[in-house]
């Protein structure tokens, strides 16, 4: 799978939830990201990209092998030539979502 790379918003929505939970466990003094200084801000926001860049793929398998999944409940075991080539998509997006995951050569 390719490096994974969060987009903007979602190292923004990630690093205000660190920071939240940060305020909520007394960690910080400051309740509101806007009045944290940019140095602190850094630090969230350096600490939820890690984060996101790591769990990215895995998050991507999961959803990858719940769709493959839910595709195959939807087979109703007719063999036609259309059947066959949904049934080997499945197979190539569990093959993806295992290599994704870590768990492949």
């Amino acid at each position: 799978m390719a490096d994974y790379t969060p987009t903007p918003e979602a190292v923004e929505a990630a690093a205000r939830a660190i920071h939240a939970n940060d305020f909520e466990r007394g960690l910080v003094a400051e309740d509101v990201w806007g009045d944290l200084t940019d140095e602190t801000r850094e630090w969230y926001v350096a600490n939820a990209t890690s984060a996101l860049t790591a769990a990215g793929p895995i998050i991507a398998a999961e959803a990858l092998r719940e769709a493959a999944d839910w595709l195959a409940d939807m087979d109703d075991g007719r063999d036609t030539a259309q059947h066959r080539a949904g049934r080997d998509i499945i197979a190539r997006i569990r093959d993806r979502a295992v290599l994704a995951r870590g768990e492949g050569t």
